[in-house]
């Protein structure tokens, strides 16, 4: 299970950076996770095959490695109950969504809050489609969990990964126990 979440900016993109890519199974369905160093960089709800065109567009300069036997297992220790585990992230983002990324991990496990809340928790409450798009940029979905902010009224809204995706997780967050479907709490850089 997660224990601390380190969100770490990454300033630039450098030459010849080695990413390690594993496409596996989580409770939620396959899923593309990419490495940098001990470093998660992307946690996307596809198939490599769907998602390698835009990743690898998205890290022009990075030079690729199959690593999915790793990934598989730094899967296994993500949603193993027996165990904690800290994780850093290295993000590339604006330092706007950053800030959006950072509030969303304030969101406690099985709740949800609307897109203006979290506006008004950063004190911007005209801000709510600026906030609304940086919540839709996250490239760690379910580490960030995204999927907790849902409209003022109540309906789920839009999710990278599809509504089925979305109303899942939030269901296995409210009739689980939080250790099967865990979320770290920020730690500080």
């Amino acid at each position: 299970m997660i224990g601390c979440i380190q969100i770490i900016h990454y300033p630039n993109i450098s030459q010849n950076m080695k990413l390690r890519f594993g496409e596996v199974m989580t409770p939620f369905g396959v899923a593309v996770i990419v490495m940098h160093d001990a470093a998660i960089v992307e946690w996307w709800f596809t198939s490599w095959e769907k998602a390698q065109e835009e990743l690898k567009r998205r890290w022009r300069s990075a030079r690729w490695y199959d690593d999915s036997q790793a990934i598989e297992t730094l899967i296994d220790e993500i949603f193993c109950p027996e165990r904690t585990i800290d994780l850093k992230l290295r993000l590339l983002g604006t330092a706007f969504q950053f800030v959006v990324w950072e509030a969303l991990l304030a969101i406690a496990w099985g709740q949800t809050v609307s897109y203006a809340q979290v506006a008004e928790r950063l004190g911007k409450p005209t801000a709510v489609r600026a906030v609304a798009s940086a919540i839709g940029k996250n490239p760690v979905s379910y580490l960030i969990p995204c999927h907790r902010v849902i409209h003022a009224n109540g309906t789920l809204g839009q999710y990278r990964w599809g509504s089925e995706l979305k109303a899942e997780l939030l269901q296995a967050e409210c009739s689980s126990p939080m250790h099967l479907y865990p979320f770290g709490q920020k730690k500080d850089n």
